[in-house]
């Protein structure tokens, strides 16, 4: 049975920024694992007063996409 994959939102990051958090950072590694070569880690930061700006690029539903 294959599970559609749910797409992502904004959520977690937007109940970050109304905490009063003034910046929010997401933050994600891609490589081949620990013991089979490099790994690289990507982030993005995100100023809290623009959350309600904020998108989800059409049709991305996994950082690989990007």
């Amino acid at each position: 049975m294959v599970v559609p994959r749910q797409a992502p939102t904004l959520d977690h990051e937007r109940a970050l920024a109304n905490k009063g958090y003034s910046l929010v950072v997401g933050f994600d590694e891609v490589g081949r694992g620990s013991l089979a070569g490099p790994a690289m880690v990507g982030a993005c930061a995100l100023l809290s007063r623009d959350a309600d700006e904020w998108t989800v690029p059409s049709g991305v539903a996994d950082s690989k996409m990007l």
